[in-house]
């Protein structure tokens, strides 16, 4: 093996070499799940907003038929259909019965415009499509421009029957639909059978989808199983508020379903509701995108209310500050551990993880198992060793099958080799512990120097009269850009300009210093993951004029 590049170890246990397609896999697991007891399988998914309760055999039941129904459809491996929700009790269902028929599936944000959505269908093609009523119109309008003839379903559990369009609730009760005796997905080639396709959350231009393969989502499930097996059955409750199209949230919950623990859901997040659905269901793990990280180390109304039975919180999509750990420990007085991650929907799920008891600080961890990492040079592409930043490069069974209709966009992804490469900076130490600098394309370039505005966010975060910050590049004609703040202070609280930009200044190097100024916003804009938009914030606030600057 080439000197420094890194593995994360042997699975504990190999579910690609075990099953022949992610139907077969989660037909085994929910079956037995439906065989045991009353109790054990009573009650597995919870609607906090509705009350609504979904079973494992209730979820077995209704996905077996709706698997049946595609199956009389004519849906097939190499197909693919859609659905285009939040979260919601149906969501599992359709995803399932999309493994149980082995054809793929394209979940879509609700939240989408007319021309995202437009976009991904021009590509998916979609044979049937689930709806919420609530963007039913938006989605016809999408299927009349295309010239779609896609079978629309409505998805109508909570009462919402659609008149234009087929009703969910209707199809799960055809008996006939539902197997004789047990059902037999199709065996399917794992590593060229594309189950998901998703949407990639990428900084420029149309999002590119996607395809993930059975391969891909057997070896993501068989890398993290170590993490996820120590949670006791009808004991731990999950609280999840990702929008489940899109992949960290989506992996989380095929996780928690593989291995039967308790799930509570919420479409999105809202302060009120959250805390209550802590405290209804004694939520004991959170899963959550790091704005309510940022919320768990500073909302007020935290101070009011029960969160003693919160044990674990995991978070992603970018590292957590040693002051932001701290805070959420001293909030929540049980917390025993906080896990962070990082992984790309090209990657179907995380690839480095780290434990607030044992990772350093702002590490965002070490490799998953069965997963090979490196880090090279941006020009070159020479293995760079321990302690030097470069481009992080991931190899495994879980790297994607590539971009659907892009095989150019591929090609630049994956290499030969089968490497992917990330556009990402970063480097890992001597104790194979890695470490995110920033997005290549997100770089502030300032007289040559590279300025990572993650690192001067954290320093910003770590502010007690700071609620949230971005930092982006201010054009200018002499240095090319300068780090210019966008700072969202804290409620009812008096700080100036002057006070945060000393406070940074005095912690960084020349180059990092905040040339650009700083200029205090309503909000930071950020996408369902939690990213920040910066493109959006470069649109608005990258050209402003009358910044007083020091070059």
């Amino acid at each position: 093996m080439e000197k420094n590049i890194l593995y994360g170890g042997e699975v504990l246990e190999n579910f690609p070499q075990k099953y022949k397609s992610l139907g077969e896999f989660y037909y085994d697991k929910l079956y037995d799940a439906g065989n045991e007891t009353e109790i054990d399988f009573f009650c597995w998914q919870i609607d906090a907003n509705s009350g609504r309760i979904l079973s494992r055999k209730e979820l077995l039941d209704k996905t077996e038929r709706l698997a049946g129904y595609l199956t009389k459809l004519g849906i097939k491996p190499g197909h693919s259909i859609a659905i285009v929700s939040e979260n919601r009790l149906e969501f599992p269902v359709v995803v399932l019965a999309a493994f149980f028929s082995g054809t793929a599936l394209n979940p879509l944000s609700p939240t989408y415009t007319e021309k995202e959505i437009l976009h991904a269908f021009t590509i998916v093609q979609p044979r049937v499509v689930f709806v919420s009523p609530a963007v039913m119109d938006k989605v016809k309008a999408v299927l009349k421009k295309l010239n779609l003839r896609s079978i629309l379903i409505q998805l109508d559990e909570d009462g919402k029957r659609g008149r234009q369009a087929f009703n969910f609730s209707d199809i799960i009760k055809i008996d006939r639909l539902k197997p004789k005796n047990k059902l037999k997905p199709p065996t399917v080639d794992i590593a060229k059978t594309v189950a998901l396709i998703l949407l990639s959350s990428g900084t420029t231009g149309l999002q590119k989808c996607v395809q993930i393969t059975h391969l891909n989502l057997l070896a993501a499930l068989s890398s993290t199983m170590e993490l996820f097996v120590h949670f006791e059955r009808n004991k731990d409750v999950i609280l999840t508020v990702m929008p489940w199209c899109h992949c960290f949230a989506l992996m989380t919950t095929l996780r928690l379903l593989a291995f039967g623990v308790r799930i509570v859901s919420l479409p999105r997040f809202e302060e009120g509701k959250y805390i209550k659905a802590i405290e209804d269901y004694s939520v004991s793990v959170c899963f959550v995108a790091p704005p309510v990280m940022l919320w768990f180390s500073k909302a007020p109304i935290l101070e009011k209310h029960n969160l003693r039975t919160i044990r674990e919180i995991y978070s992603g999509s970018a590292p957590l500050s040693i002051e932001i750990v701290q805070s959420i420990q001293k909030r929540i007085p049980n917390l025993q551990v906080v896990y962070n991650g990082y992984g790309l929907t090209e990657t179907t799920t995380g690839v480095l993880h780290a434990d607030s008891r044992k990772s350093k600080s702002n590490s965002i961890g070490c490799l998953w198992r069965g997963i090979w990492g490196k880090v090279v040079h941006q020009e070159t592409g020479a293995v760079l060793p321990p302690n030097t930043p470069g481009e992080l490069c991931f190899k495994g069974g879980q790297v994607m099958l590539g971009y659907m209709g892009n095989e150019e966009e591929t090609r630049n992804a994956i290499d030969a080799d089968g490497w992917l490469h990330t556009g990402d900076i970063g480097y890992h130490d001597d104790d194979k512990e890695f470490f995110i600098v920033g997005r290549a394309k997100e770089l502030i370039k300032y007289k040559g120097f590279q300025v990572p505005p993650a690192e001067l966010e954290a320093l910003l975060l770590g502010h007690p009269k700071v609620k949230d910050a971005a930092v982006i590049g201010l054009s200018d004609e002499v240095a090319g850009e300068l780090p210019m703040a966008l700072v969202v202070k804290k409620s009812n609280i008096s700080v100036r300009e002057e006070e945060l930009i000393y406070f940074i200044d005095g912690q960084v190097s020349y180059p990092k210093k905040l040339r650009g100024g700083l200029k205090f916003v309503d909000e930071i804009p950020k996408n369902a993951n939690g990213k920040i938009m910066r493109q959006e914030l470069k649109k608005k606030y990258g050209k402003i004029k009358g910044f007083s600057s020091k070059l």
